[in-house]
């Protein structure tokens, strides 16, 4: 039976409105956001989300290599001074080398925590079937299960069922490409800070590898992947999906008609 859903925290305003109908999505490899697009609970969030990176993968796996290789040089080094100390009878000297043997164990001790939790991060991974550890979040501290979750082939989009109805949701923004300088809102959970909003304006249109994006200068941070960026009636205008690393201020949004293309049998 499905769960009837509706808002549970008061609301004053189009934009609180927008906060209720936004979910925090949880996975064992981090957290994002995500919305409702239909009062039958399907939300919208980002293919990346919820389908773990595997290019991430492979850099933990290349890191563990790495740290192991390093615990092996600095045991080895720890080795040859020791058998130096052995022979050492300036007790300066012997001092020095104690203290840098002490360094190099304390070096080792952090090298294999780091390497511990880096195993432990690819043994979930690898342990995980699909979707089994994907939590969704409602605004009042719900926590659900998905029922399905379908990705798009060519978009950073994906589609996540719930088994709930009477869900809030957000109406999509009347044009595919609102005014540069329109005032916008970006919902998410940066750093797990869950039904964060911060403002901006749309600041002009981009395309990377061929599919068009809205830029805007609201604060997009880890965590707001797979929100919403809304106009000021609480209107979704699109997917907030990426920022331009090294820049500030210079955030991307997936449109929400691309949403509508990607997920028509759905949505």
């Amino acid at each position: 039976m499905a769960e009837q859903i509706e808002s549970r925290i008061p609301t004053s305003s189009p934009i609180e409105r927008a906060r209720n109908a936004t979910v925090t999505i949880r996975t064992s490899w981090g957290e994002g956001t995500g919305f409702f697009i239909s009062d039958s609970g399907l939300i919208v969030t980002n293919r990346h989300v919820v389908s773990y990176d595997h290019k991430k993968l492979e850099e933990y796996q290349k890191r563990r290599k790495e740290l192991a290789g390093a615990i092996a040089g600095l045991e080895e080094g720890i080795g040859y001074l020791e058998r130096q100390l052995a022979r050492v009878r300036d007790r300066g000297l012997a001092a020095e080398i104690r203290n840098e043997i002490s360094r190099r164990r304390k070096r080792v001790a952090e090298y294999r925590r780091i390497y511990d939790k880096t195993g432990e991060a690819i043994e979930v991974i690898n342990s995980s079937s699909p979707y089994s550890d994907v939590r969704v979040i409602l605004a009042d501290g719900t926590e659900l299960r998905p029922l399905s979750v379908n990705l798009s082939k060519d978009a950073d989009l994906a589609l996540v069922t719930i088994n709930a109805v009477n869900t809030p949701f957000l109406e999509p923004y009347p044009s595919a490409f609102p005014p540069q300088g329109l005032r916008v809102f970006a919902i998410g959970c940066p750093a797990g800070l869950r039904q964060t909003v911060t403002s901006g304006v749309v600041s002009g249109y981009r395309s990377l590898n061929g599919l068009q994006l809205i830029q805007t200068d609201a604060p997009i941070n880890p965590g707001n992947s797979g929100g919403p960026l809304v106009d000021e009636k609480g209107r979704v205008i699109g997917v907030n999906s990426m920022v331009l690393a090294g820049a500030q201020g210079i955030g991307f949004a997936i449109p929400i008609q691309r949403v509508r293309q990607e997920f028509s049998l759905y949505y």
